[in-house]
């Protein structure tokens, strides 16, 4: 008998609520518009506030169930791209591919929404996907493995373009923080390039049973407009990571702003 298509749901420490997002074409938000988030001007409700939408952080994973005769249990496999096939799972394990079922996981992955959000509330950074901002934002949050946390936010203000770039020491305070104008031509090479890049076609988040990832560095890009909201994570994008749909778009984008911002001499990765 042929095995029934199975919908697991698991939740890790947060409820998921709409989960349309991975139907669609456009992974572009409307604002949350929640004051339990955040005020109008961004600053968050308090040190445990979500910096990003609870679905940027929700995974679904297609897996392949079948009965393991030999070991005479019930076995699942990770459907990670198109080379694994139903057809291949029934040759390595000489089982007849009509009994071989799928099923689907949902999980949110509440430590990585918990440590990039407290990240920006230490740098004393507004949360931007809840109310649209009077101005154009977009930000990159840099994570490495072995030096010191980093955010750089370039924002447009009707004529005023200006890019902030911080960094945290010792997890307690900021050792730099500084401002200043960028002109008209570096705002247009950023916005071709997040243009050119089609990011907001990419899922917000890699599959994690896919891409297994140790050190190396959280690569996070927001963007905040009059047409919504967008977030896509990745990481080390294009050093460890380059098949991961996003990640040379986003590798390309961060390298810039790293290049306008006040950062020299930083290791990249």
């Amino acid at each position: 008998m042929k095995p029934a298509n199975k919908v697991y749901i698991i939740l890790t420490g947060v409820l998921i609520g709409a989960l349309n997002c991975f139907s669609q074409s456009s992974k572009v938000l409307p604002y949350a518009n929640n004051d339990l988030i955040s005020s109008r001007d961004g600053t968050p409700r308090d040190s445990l506030t979500f910096y990003f939408p609870i679905k940027c952080f929700t995974d679904s994973t297609h897996w392949y169930t079948y009965f393991n005769t030999k070991a005479k249990l019930e076995m699942s496999k990770v459907v990670c791209d198109s080379s694994s096939t139903k057809e291949q799972l029934a040759r390595e394990n000489n089982y007849q591919i009509e009994r071989i079922g799928d099923s689907y996981k949902f999980t949110v992955d509440s430590l990585l929404l918990q440590w990039f959000s407290f990240e920006l509330y230490k740098m004393n950074e507004p949360v931007i996907f809840n109310y649209q901002p009077v101005k154009e934002i977009c930000r990159f949050t840099w994570l490495r493995s072995f030096h010191r946390p980093v955010v750089i936010k370039v924002e447009k203000d009707k004529d005023s373009i200006y890019i902030t770039t911080k960094m945290l020491e010792n997890n307690i305070e900021l050792c730099v923080n500084s401002k200043k104008s960028l002109t008209g031509n570096q705002y247009e090479r950023l916005r071709s390039v997040i243009t050119s890049s089609n990011l907001t076609t990419a899922p917000y988040l890699e599959n994690r049973f896919c891409h297994m990832i140790s050190d190396g560095a959280a690569w996070i890009f927001e963007i905040a407009n009059d047409s919504g909201y967008y977030e896509i994570y990745r990481q080390s994008p294009g050093a460890f990571n380059q098949t991961s749909r996003g990640a040379l778009g986003l590798r390309r984008i961060g390298e810039l702003m790293i290049e306008l911002s006040d950062l020299k001499g930083e290791e990249v990765y």
